[in-house]
């Protein structure tokens, strides 16, 4: 053996160290590379999974650390991304990237002013972002709006510029909103947020193509986000291809296989395509745990009643309106439930409602007649003239032009629709739609006063209590009384998500 040989065996053990970190750092340097590629695909959970293996290796790797704590916040994971904060600073990086990491992820927990504070004098774009999410959440648009100009100021940005056309179309400035998706598409075109923007935009437009064109192409480039495919499912739907709209919610599905947003979505379509069968047999083994509130719920309620199973179907549409008196889908369902299980008395009992508001479908006239004359009441000849009057057929048609107007966010036009229907202003029904329609499109004063009149004609209905005091929230008025009114709106109605959300909500911006 030469001296060389004799020597280098000599020293191995001392370099042995030397050459298992050097390895582990080019593992590192190499799993961050593809982490990033990764993130770029907005591939979020393969990125934390790299970056896992990553961080398993070099625990205090900054980069690494930085980019997981942005990967878990585009997870919404913020406890996961304050955990990864907390390692930074440990080990010793406190810089401004890692302040505004920490700000948008206690945004998320709702603590607007702290992530407020946390950004300091920061002048980043990502900063100005997150100030004017902060600022929105306490309901200050007009410094949200200042927000949101200083950081488009600073340009090449296509996230803050989402999140400002999101605003824009958000109180009907369509043609702001398409100003800044010009912006981005000149600066990113293919940039999933700047197709998503332009998906959105096309929908607000009525232009069919040019959503389906760009969430089709945010599919292809970005196929592990499941949001242009929920999208543009939903763009087909609307658009009466029900099978393509399927196609788009099983991919979803292959990558959220424990979601039920998108099971959701596949049972709706299925309903639109009115099949029954699939629809009981997947929901089947799931019945005793449904909510009855749900839509998913519902759903399955009208697949039972469709298969012939009256009794079935009017026990948990029952349920739905005890739940939630207010529901008028249920409140047919069930009068139809209870029609076909022969109990006539019962279901005009429960649709007679529908005739004290002049926002009545005809399908739902034409239900309560039927039910009517089943049971024999004086009212069917009136309910039938009422159906065949002209004025009833105006009625209709302005409420479901407003209904329209409602689903587009189209708020000004909803209000100037609801209005021209004769008897409005003693319908507690329309004047709820107006209250929510006039605070949406600014006139708060207005909305509080129409939620008022309607609470003085149905003073006990958790819906327009529920409207009443987010009225008072939306515009900053009378704050106490509007968090009140959300109390007795849960109260009436205490497994109702929505009001839930909305109060803890309007608690938490109180303090």
């Amino acid at each position: 053996m030469t001296i060389r040989k004799r020597l280098f065996i000599a020293i191995l053990p001392a370099l042995l160290p030397a050459f298992l970190l050097a390895g582990c750092a080019m593992f590192a340097s190499a799993g961050i590379e593809d982490a990033r590629k990764q993130h770029v695909a907005q591939d979020f959970a393969a990125t934390r999974l790299t970056l896992i293996e990553v961080l398993n290796d070099e625990p205090n790797d900054a980069a690494a650390l930085l980019l997981m704590a942005d990967t878990l916040i585009r997870l919404r994971d913020p406890e996961g991304a304050l955990a990864m904060v907390e390692r930074l600073k440990s080990a010793g990086k406190t810089d401004a990237a890692v302040a505004r990491l920490q700000a948008e992820a206690v945004l998320m927990n709702g603590k607007a002013e702290q992530a407020q504070t946390l950004l300091g004098s920061d002048n980043h774009a990502d900063a100005w972002r997150i100030r004017a999410a902060a600022f929105l959440f306490r309901k200050d648009a007009a410094k949200a709006i200042d927000a949101f100009e200083r950081g488009m100021a600073m340009g090449g940005n296509v996230r803050i510029a989402a999140d400002y056309a999101y605003f824009r179309m958000s109180v009907q400035d369509i043609e702001f909103a398409e100003k800044i998706h010009a912006r981005m598409a000149r600066i990113a075109p293919t940039a999933f947020e700047t197709l998503m923007v332009g998906g959105r935009l096309g929908i607000l437009r009525f232009k069919v193509d040019m959503a389906l064109r760009d969430y089709r192409k945010a599919t292809e480039i970005y196929p592990k986000r499941i949001e242009p495919m929920i999208a543009l499912a939903e763009v087909l739907e609307s658009a009466g291809q029900l099978d393509a709209a399927l196609v788009q919610v099983k991919r979803a599905h292959e990558l959220d296989q424990r979601g039920t947003a998108v099971r959701d979505m596949e049972i709706r379509i299925l309903a639109m395509k009115g099949d029954w069968p699939k629809i009981r047999s997947m929901l089947q083994s799931e019945e005793s745990s449904l909510d009855p509130q749900s839509p998913t719920g519902l759903t399955y309620g009208e697949a039972l009643l469709r298969l012939g199973q009256a009794e079935q179907a009017r026990a948990l549409f029952a349920r739905t309106i005890l739940l939630a008196p207010q529901n008028r889908y249920a409140r047919m369902m069930l009068g139809e439930a209870q029609l076909a299980s022969g109990d006539a008395a019962a279901a005009f009992k429960t649709l007679k409602p529908f005739t004290e508001t002049v926002l009545l479908h005809p399908s739902e006239l034409e239900l309560t007649e039927r039910a009517a004359r089943a049971a024999n009441d004086p009212i069917a000849s009136s309910l039938r003239l009422r159906k065949e009057s002209a004025q009833f057929k105006r009625e209709s048609e302005l409420a479901i032009a407003g209904n329209k107007a409602m689903a587009r966010m189209d708020w000004a036009g909803a209000v100037r629709i609801y209005q021209q229907i004769p008897g409005h202003q003693g319908d507690a029904e329309v004047l709820k739609r107006l209250a929510l329609a006039s605070s949406k499109a600014g006139s708060h004063d207005a909305a509080i006063g129409f939620a008022d009149r309607a609470m003085a004609i149905s003073t006990y209905d958790p819906m327009i209590l529920y409207i009443g005091g987010l009225v008072r929230m939306e515009g900053s008025r009378n704050r106490d009384e509007g968090i009140a009114l959300l109390r007795r709106a849960v109260q009436a109605s205490p497994y109702n998500i929505e009001f839930k959300t909305e109060l803890a909500k309007a608690e938490a911006a109180a303090g």
